[in-house]
């Protein structure tokens, strides 16, 4: 069993960055927070630590895009904002 594990989902919206729904080895965390309406992609922060004195693994990986919007776009807005 790994040390630690947390994800959350992050949103980006033509305003900028939305945090998500947080999964703590995959029980969310708080409450199920809702994708909002305008968003454009959906990403997964993925954070893995398999014992105690390694550093963790991070990712940051789409798992969700809006299809009514092109990768241009998407593309322009991630530029534009940044990661979260």
């Amino acid at each position: 069993m790994s040390a630690d594990h947390y994800q959350r989902e992050y949103h980006l919206t033509p305003n900028g960055w939305v945090p998500g729904t947080s999964r703590y080895y995959g029980k969310i965390q708080g409450e199920e927070i809702p994708r909002p309406d305008d968003a454009v992609g959906t990403w997964l922060y993925d954070e893995k630590q398999s014992h105690s004195f390694s550093r963790p693994d991070i990712s940051f990986t789409m798992i969700w895009q809006n299809d009514r919007v092109s990768k241009d776009t998407i593309v322009e807005l991630r530029r534009r904002f940044s990661d979260p």
